[in-house]
């Protein structure tokens, strides 16, 4: 029989080696399970200050990805308003161009050759002077720079008024492209303090026909109807062309 003193109390116990070896096992296993448990909680915290190390990393990959992503936006953003105001810049510096040969002859300005000669078709060209072609595409394009300048007028509320009226009937008994030009100019000028739109390709054409005997009554016929035709015909037109 043994004896067993306990070291913090001092009491003396008494066993056998098997109630020893009973001991023993028990305060190996409490100290089995002491360090077990505090290895797992190691392993606990170690993975959870891992995790929030790995979530810190993600989202400071997101935010420099976003702030990135924002930055290319901003510069995409910016180049594409660049390139709008230099188009709109080089459109009003081309407009300005044309508006300078409103009331001129065609050729008269080499600046504006590129405008009215490109694409013409060699068949359509003047031989000895602006062809038929030439007249109507020209004045077209620089009556068109002049309906687009920017201005304020006066509101017009009838357009069969006098005013209007000798202003087109003198563009309608005009018998030459440049009385045709100057007559045309204070209309196109209504138009725009109106804010009223205008068919230039149809104008383009029309000028076209203007030249021939046979089509000038036609043409002069067409605009009269667009003069005295009421607001709803007018509506109702262009809604079945829409």
């Amino acid at each position: 029989m043994n004896e067993i003193k306990c070291p913090h109390c001092g009491e003396v116990f008494k066993g056998d080696a098997s109630g020893y070896a009973d001991i023993v096992k028990q305060v190996r296993n409490a100290e089995f399970s002491r360090d077990l448990d505090e290895r797992v909680k190691a392993v606990q915290r170690e993975g959870e200050q891992a995790l929030e190390l790995e979530r810190s990393r993600s989202t400071a990959a997101l935010q420099k990805a976003e702030s990135q992503r924002n930055a290319q936006l901003v510069e995409q953003k910016n180049a594409a308003e660049q390139k709008l105001a230099q188009e709109v810049a080089k459109r009003d510096a081309e407009l300005a161009e044309l508006r300078r040969g409103v009331g001129r002859q065609p050729g008269d300005l080499p600046a504006l050759w590129g405008a009215l000669l490109a694409d013409m078709p060699e068949q359509l060209q003047g031989s000895n002077g602006p062809s038929k072609a030439e007249w109507a595409v020209y004045t077209a394009l620089t009556l068109f720079a002049l309906h687009q300048r920017s201005g304020i007028g006066f509101i017009l509320q009838d357009w069969t008024e006098s005013s209007v009226l000798r202003r087109f009937n003198a563009l309608a008994t005009a018998d030459s492209m440049p009385e045709v030009s100057h007559h045309l100019r204070g209309m196109i000028q209504l138009l725009r303090r109106e804010g009223i739109p205008l068919d230039y390709p149809q104008l383009a054409e029309d000028l076209y026909q203007y030249q021939f005997v046979d089509g000038a009554p036609n043409v002069r016929l067409r605009w009269g109807r667009d003069l005295y035709a009421s607001p709803t015909e007018k509506t109702k037109e262009n809604e079945k062309e829409n």
